[in-house]
């Protein structure tokens, strides 16, 4: 990916956070991004589940932006 290509996919990622943001108090819930993916793929709990997982790297629980457009960079990679 080129410079810029990623900054592109930075800016999809952040405008995704935000959209998935529904409370917008700038992190990303289980509940937020489980409910965003099943309008996607309503039978794919586990994708779910598992990129929340992977990308949450503090083990916070929750994503920050910052987590959520590397997780969306590597994804993309």
């Amino acid at each position: 990916m080129d410079d810029r290509q990623r900054a592109q996919a930075e800016g999809e990622a952040k405008l995704l956070f935000h959209k998935i943001d529904k409370d917008q108090d700038g992190s990303l819930t289980f509940q937020e991004v489980f409910d965003y993916n099943k309008g996607k793929h309503p039978n794919d709990v586990h994708a779910a589940l598992q990129g929340f997982v992977d990308a949450d790297t503090d083990r916070s629980d929750s994503l920050t932006e910052e987590e959520f457009v590397q997780h969306y960079l590597k994804s993309q990679a």
